[in-house]
């Protein structure tokens, strides 16, 4: 069921980049947001419509809600998680730039180029959203842990070298997103399920929603933070000048990425510990 989640709302996102690149060139932005608005208006319809309202648990007499009373493992995963959400988001979120700027050094009409970087990265974020079942195979087959810890290694060690394949062929360079794309993403819903088995049941909701929250909140951060190393890195780049050096720009992720890989290494010994004490 989280899998299902993870891929529908990664898949989402691919539709929603697709259809933004579509109605772009020929509607403008004004438009073009305006469009991709109605999909959360429509959402929250369907909610209202047709979602029940399980309600709230009674709490014993005299119990009160704390928040956020969340032991240090929960922390260490969502610290790890914001790190997932960091590369997460500076690949949709720079993604298209990088793909229109080595599309134009390969001779393609400005235009053309960010048709086409859109419509790729679009359908690479839906190939993506197969991986969440990919990784509830490995964490059912490997451990929950291990298999966030795997996608976050390969992962970051590739964003060390994608700046590197810039001027690559086309094909290689899609070919290589690709893989990226969907290393990335495959610990998606495993976070999900590892704080739903950490987290102390009565305050599970708090648990899952500072991880949400805190993910999306600090992970949207690394948009800016890539743009600022491209401005520095790419000095000459103005105006309507794509940036033709990415290497720092995506190894500064991968950094971030790795950064992740260790609070999974140190909530892997909390748990070590804490099941020794049991």
């Amino acid at each position: 069921m989280v899998s299902g989640y993870a891929f529908f709302f990664t898949f989402s996102v691919s539709v929603s980049m697709f259809l933004t690149g579509y109605l772009l060139p020929d509607f403008g932005w004004r438009f073009t947001f305006a469009a991709g608005s109605l999909g959360p208006v429509i959402g929250i319809l369907m909610v209202l419509v047709w979602v029940p309202d399980p309600g709230r648990e009674g709490r014993g007499s005299g119990e009160k809600f704390a928040f956020p009373r969340l032991p240090l493992r929960c922390w260490v995963l969502i610290g790890s998680y914001v790190m997932h959400r960091w590369e997460l988001f500076a690949f949709r979120g720079w993604g298209v730039t990088f793909l229109a700027a080595a599309f134009v050094a390969h001779g393609f009409p400005r235009g053309v180029a960010i048709d086409n970087a859109a419509t790729a990265l679009a359908f690479m974020i839906a190939i993506s959203a197969f991986s969440n079942f990919i990784g509830a195979w490995s964490a059912d087959r490997f451990g929950r842990l291990r298999s966030i810890a795997g996608s976050l290694f390969l992962s970051g060690a590739m964003t060390f070298g994608i700046g590197a394949l810039f001027h690559a062929p086309i094909p290689i360079l899609l070919i290589v997103l690709l893989v990226w794309g969907v290393t990335m993403a495959v610990d998606a819903s495993v976070f999900l399920v590892v704080m739903s088995e950490i987290a102390p049941k009565r305050h599970l909701g708090t648990a899952l929603g500072c991880l949400a929250g805190f993910g999306f909140l600090f992970g949207a951060l690394s948009s800016i933070e890539v743009g600022y190393i491209l401005d520095i890195t790419n000095p000459g780049s103005k105006g309507e000048v794509l940036p033709a050096e990415w290497t720092a720009a995506w190894a500064s992720v991968g950094v971030a990425v790795w950064i992740g890989l260790g609070g999974i290494a140190w909530l892997s010994r909390i748990m070590k510990r804490r099941a020794q004490d049991a």
